[in-house]
C-alpha cells in the first residue's frame, strides 16, 4: 500500500506539473501597465492617448559589417519594443483568442503529451474535467494497482475561476466502503484547494472528512462511505482569490468495497473500513465437508469474526483474527462470516480471505459403548459440525495396551475455541476418568500420560470444548 500510494503521488505531481507546459492565461499577464491603459480603455470607451515616438536609431551603414551577435539583439530589440495595436478592442481580440490558443494547447499537452506518456500508452481516455473512480473489491485487484499505479487512470481538471467556472464536482455512485482521494496541485495554481466526497451537487454537504491541497502539494485522504449510493467528488478553492486565475489539480480516486459479498475458496477480498466499530459480512457456500479457517492481513488482528448460519444468525462466538478461527462446515450449506473491526483503518481496507479444506471423517462412534478401537500410530480423522448443540457430537474410539506402559496421545487441527480430549479407563466392571484436555484455535499437541498406565482398555472422547465449538482434528496414539 505505502509503495503503491508514493509511486502514485509521484505520477500525481508528474501529471499536473504538465499543465504549466500548457501555457494556461493567467491574471498577472494582464498586469503589464501599457495593456492595462489599453484594458481600460476598451471598457471605459475612451482612447488611449498614444505615447510620444522614440527617436529612430540611425541605421548602419551599408558597407558596416554586422556581426551575428548584433543581429540577434536586433531581433530581440524588435520583439521587445514592438507597438500595441492603436485599436484597444484589436488588443483584447489578440488576448482572448491567445487565451483559447494557450487553454487548448494544454489540453493537448495533458491529455497526450502528459497523463497519455504516464500511463504508459494505455487504451485508457483521460478527459479534462472528469473523474473516473477506480473499484477495488479483491486482492487481485489492489495487487496489479501496486504493481502497476500506472494503470489507475488520472483526472486531469483545469479550473478558469471566472463567475461560472470555480469547482467541479462529478456525481459518481459507489458501494458502501471507503473511498481513497490523492489530489496534487499545480505550483502555478492561483489557489490551495479543497476536495472530498459530498451529497450535494453544490458541494456544501461532507459525509465524511476532506483534505487541502496547496500550491505545489499533493495529499490524499480515506472517506467513509456509510451505505450504496450516489455521491459527488468535488474540488474547488479553499480560498478567496482575484478573477481571471486559474487552478489545476490532478486526482486519483479508489474505492474499497464494504458491501456483502459473496467469497469463493481460498479467495482473498479487499474489505473497505475506516471507523472503528463496522460490520461487514461475506457470504460462503461450502465446497468441501470439513474445515473452514478464515485470516486477515496483519494489520487487522483485532478484527473479530463470527461464523453464522444463511440467516445469519450465529453459530459461533467472536474469535480474534490474530487467532485465525477454524470451523466444522458441511458441503453445500451457506454460510454468512461477520467481520467486526473495533479500531478504525487508517489504509480504508483490510483483506480477507478463507480456506474450506475436505476433511474425509474416519470411522467412530457416537457413544461409549459403540467407540471404535483404533491401532497404534495409526492417524484418526475427524470434524465438529457448527450450529449442532453441545452433547450431540462426539466421536469416540479406543484402544487396548498388552502390558504396562507410557502413552502419548497426539491431537492436531484448528477450531474458533475449543476441543475436549478426554480421556477414560476400565477397572474391573466399571469405566473411570483419568481425565481431560483441552486443545484451543491452531493446535498441535502432545498428551502424555502421567507414569505408566495398565494392561487393559482406555477410550478417547473428543468433544467441542463450548456450546458454539467447531473445528476438525488428527488423532493418533503411541
Amino acid at each position: 500500500m505505502r509503495k503503491r500510494m508514493s509511486r502514485i503521488l509521484s505520477i500525481l505531481m508528474a501529471s499536473v506539473l504538465v499543465v504549466s507546459a500548457g501555457s494556461v492565461v493567467r491574471a498577472e499577464e494582464f498586469n503589464e501597465p501599457e495593456a492595462q491603459e489599453t484594458v481600460q480603455a476598451a471598457e471605459t470607451g475612451i482612447e488611449a492617448e498614444p505615447a510620444e515616438a522614440e527617436p529612430a536609431e540611425a541605421e548602419p551603414a551599408a558597407d558596416a559589417e554586422v556581426t551575428e551577435e548584433g543581429a540577434q539583439e536586433e531581433v530581440t530589440g524588435e520583439e521587445t519594443d514592438a507597438a500595441l495595436p492603436e485599436n484597444p478592442e484589436e488588443v483584447l481580440a489578440q488576448k482572448e483568442e491567445s487565451k483559447l490558443e494557450s487553454a487548448s494547447e494544454a489540453e493537448e499537452v495533458l491529455d497526450t503529451e502528459g497523463v497519455r506518456e504516464l500511463l504508459a500508452g494505455g487504451a485508457a481516455v483521460v478527459k479534462q474535467d472528469d473523474i473516473v473512480v477506480n473499484h477495488v473489491s479483491t486482492y487481485k485487484q489492489l495487487e496489479n494497482f501496486d504493481k502497476n499505479p500506472e494503470q489507475m487512470v488520472i483526472c486531469t481538471i483545469i479550473r478558469d475561476l471566472d463567475d461560472t467556472f470555480v469547482s467541479f464536482g462529478k456525481s459518481v455512485s459507489l458501494p458502501k466502503g471507503t473511498i481513497e482521494l490523492a489530489v496534487s496541485n499545480n505550483q502555478q495554481s492561483g489557489c490551495s484547494v479543497e476536495f472530498g466526497v459530498y451529497t450535494d451537487a453544490q458541494m456544501n454537504n461532507r459525509i465524511s472528512s476532506y483534505g487541502y491541497s496547496t500550491q505545489g502539494d499533493t495529499r490524499s485522504i480515506i472517506c467513509n462511505i456509510p451505505k450504496d449510493g450516489s455521491y459527488y467528488i468535488g474540488v474547488k478553492p479553499s480560498t478567496s482569490i482575484p478573477e481571471r486565475q486559474y487552478y489545476a489539480v490532478a486526482l486519483i480516486a479508489c474505492s474499497y468495497s464494504g458491501q456483502d459479498r459473496a467469497i469463493k475458496n481460498k479467495e482473498r477480498l479487499v474489505i473497505g473500513q475506516k471507523d472503528g466499530g463496522t460490520v461487514n459480512y461475506v457470504k460462503y457456500k461450502a465446497t468441501q465437508t470439513g474445515y473452514l479457517k478464515t485470516s486477515t492481513d496483519t494489520s487487522s488482528k483485532m478484527v473479530k469474526i463470527t461464523l453464522c448460519d444463511k440467516s445469519k444468525k450465529a453459530l459461533s462466538g467472536e474469535t480474534l483474527a490474530s487467532e485465525e478461527p477454524t470451523y466444522g462446515v458441511k458441503k453445500g450449506k451457506t454460510y454468512w462470516i461477520k467481520l467486526k473491526n473495533p479500531w478504525s483503518s487508517s489504509a480504508g481496507y483490510y483483506t480477507f480471505t478463507l480456506n474450506n479444506g475436505k476433511v474425509k471423517e474416519s470411522k467412530a462412534g457416537k457413544s461409549q459403548k459403540k467407540a471404535v478401537t483404533i491401532k497404534k500410530n495409526k492417524n484418526i480423522k475427524g470434524w465438529i459440525e457448527a450450529g449442532k448443540k453441545e452433547g450431540k457430537q462426539a466421536d469416540w474410539y479406543k484402544f487396548n495396551l498388552t502390558g504396562k506402559k507410557s502413552v502419548k496421545i497426539y491431537m492436531k487441527g484448528g477450531t474458533n475455541d475449543k476441543i475436549n480430549v478426554t480421556v477414560y479407563e476400565k477397572i474391573g466392571s466399571r469405566t473411570r476418568k483419568i481425565g481431560t484436555r483441552t486443545v484451543s484455535n491452531n493446535f498441535n499437541n502432545i498428551i502424555p500420560s502421567r507414569g505408566k498406565w495398565s494392561k487393559g482398555t482406555y477410550w478417547i472422547k473428543i468433544s467441542r470444548g463450548t456450546a458454539k465449538s467447531s473445528g476438525y482434528y488428527t488423532l493418533k496414539w503411541k
